[in-house]
């Protein structure tokens, strides 16, 4: 009898079965003798418990290799997703960080016009004027439909056209002036910002909007080490006097002339401490920088020798 290729047992077979296996291990040889059918019953049942047994172990153990081969099937496409969820995330964020650089970003200067030996004129485009003073620089830093923001490097002098649709402001080293229509000039050579308002109104502030002074015209004011002067009158000359190449003394200190030739010519000077305080009165000439150290050098008692290219070092000879 051949069981391996069909196995079907119901409940009797199965009762049988262990009665046979009963009677078997009891060694009832004469049962066994007398019936011819029990041998072949024992052997059936021999038979359905090697089946069995056989079966559920290659079945249990192909389900378990079975679980085995999809957790490695499966393993790296779940990591895969993962890492793609991680990557798309960094790009998102870069991207909105690059946005939002991009929307927010302070505006840089630019550029729009440097001075060297000469002055140097600028119109804007709604026909307001700038005149450069040498070796000077105006960077624009804003300029949309409501409001034109401008920085100077050196010394200018600004004529600008009066319109209501938009703002005007110029910058310098921590100092700021608002103008509407307006002629002044700012300077920023030296250790100070300087302006002068030679017609309009101008608001000259620091930069947080901390401190503020109003001129009207024929006034200056002074930003250094982070106070504002308060206003006070001053002829025009002695502001504006470069725009006609003369430099007007009018009693000012010597460290005060030095640093506005040294900015006008580009040049350096070394001049003993004791004489930075001493007020000077007069006219020099800025059409020629070795007329002007001839003519300042008989006012001091001594003269300038050129040490090397553009530095003058000042001796006493009284």
């Amino acid at each position: 009898m051949d069981n391996n290729s069909i196995y079907q047992p119901d409940k009797d077979d199965q009762t049988l079965a262990r009665l046979i296996g009963k009677i078997r291990e009891k060694e009832e040889s004469r049962l066994l003798t007398d019936d011819p059918i029990v041998p072949l019953l024992y052997q059936y049942k021999q038979s359905v418990k090697l089946k069995k047994t056989g079966e559920t172990h290659d079945d249990l153990w192909k389900s378990i290799e079975s679980k085995l081969e999809s957790g490695k099937k499966n393993a790296p496409v779940i990591k895969l997703y993962h890492a793609f969820l991680r990557i798309a995330a960094v790009v998102l964020v870069a991207s909105l960080l690059i946005l939002f650089y991009f929307i927010f970003k302070p505006s840089e200067p630019v550029l729009l016009s440097e001075s060297f030996s000469e002055r140097v004129f600028v119109e804007l485009t709604d026909g307001s004027l700038i005149t450069l003073r040498p070796h000077s620089k105006l960077y624009s830093i804003e300029e949309t439909e409501v409001e034109w923001t401008y920085e100077i490097e050196g010394e200018a002098f600004f004529d600008i056209v009066s319109r209501i649709d938009r703002s005007f402001a110029v910058i310098s080293d921590g100092a700021r002036v608002d103008v509407t229509g307006t002629r002044f000039i700012l300077s920023n050579w030296g250790d100070m910002v300087r302006v002068f308002l030679e017609e309009g109104e101008v608001a000259f502030s620091t930069s947080d909007f901390n401190q503020t002074v109003n001129l009207i015209p024929g006034q200056f004011s002074e930003f250094s080490k982070d106070i504002l002067s308060e206003p006070e009158t001053a002829e025009i000359t002695k502001y504006n006097g470069w725009l006609s190449n003369e430099l007007v003394l009018d009693s000012r200190p010597l460290k005060n002339v030095i640093e506005e030739i040294s900015h006008h010519f580009n040049v350096r000077f070394e001049v003993p401490d004791e004489l930075n305080n001493e007020r000077l009165t007069g006219i020099l000439s800025l059409e020629n920088l070795d007329l002007l150290l001839s003519d300042l050098s008989l006012s001091l008692g001594g003269r300038f020798v050129e040490e090397e290219e553009n530095l003058f070092r000042f001796e006493r000879t009284l």
